[in-house]
């Protein structure tokens, strides 16, 4: 049974964790990892933040050409999570 529902907060956060898993570097990955597993609400201050590093993560990866890969990845962290 899933958490909740998926949402942008956990899109982004699974983003995060996926691209820290494939290597690329996050000051955010902490924070990924508590929104997914332990449920922590951003505060609304930072979601423009988490956002923006999301998609960041989300285009360098794209621009490797390592879609798929990520995909892949990003399954199996949200299905680890709960969702």
């Amino acid at each position: 049974m899933r958490k909740e529902p998926l949402n942008g907060r956990i899109a982004w956060a699974a983003m995060i964790l996926t691209a820290y898993t494939m290597g690329y570097d996050s000051d955010q990955t902490l924070t990924a990892h508590k929104v997914l597993f332990d449920g922590y609400i951003l505060p609304p201050c930072f979601i423009g933040e988490f956002n923006t590093t999301a998609i960041r993560l989300h285009n360098a990866i794209a621009a490797d050409k390592r879609t798929e890969e990520a995909n892949r990845i990003a399954e199996e962290i949200l299905t680890e999570a709960g969702y």
